[in-house]
């Protein structure tokens, strides 16, 4: 083996290398620059889609209507809730369903 043996190619190697990885990081940046362009144009179309499928009657109340509402809702929520618990074991009775 000699002095500088290789070394010329080993430079050209090395400097390919780094030419390559520049390359493919730039293709990589480019591509997540259009890919965020596209996901921001979809978003908007869909955002303003929903806006005008939004269809809650809810919405439309003030929050202090809603305030007002909720205490007389609540005892009705916790009935409807163990009349549910009730119907799932009768219903699970019925079809022979085993919990695991």
């Amino acid at each position: 083996i000699k002095v500088e043996d290789g070394h010329e190619e080993n430079t050209k190697f090395e400097e390919s290398w780094q030419n390559r990885l520049k390359t493919d990081l730039d293709a990589s940046t480019k591509i997540w620059e259009m890919q965020q362009a596209v996901d921001e144009f979809g978003n908007q179309e869909i955002h303003t889609a929903e806006k005008k499928l939004t269809l809650d009657p809810l919405e439309k109340l003030s929050e202090k209507a809603l305030e007002s509402l909720a205490p007389r809702l609540f005892p009705i929520q916790k009935k409807l809730r163990g009349y549910c618990e009730i119907f799932r074991q009768i219903r699970a009775i019925a079809i022979w369903e085993q919990n695991l």
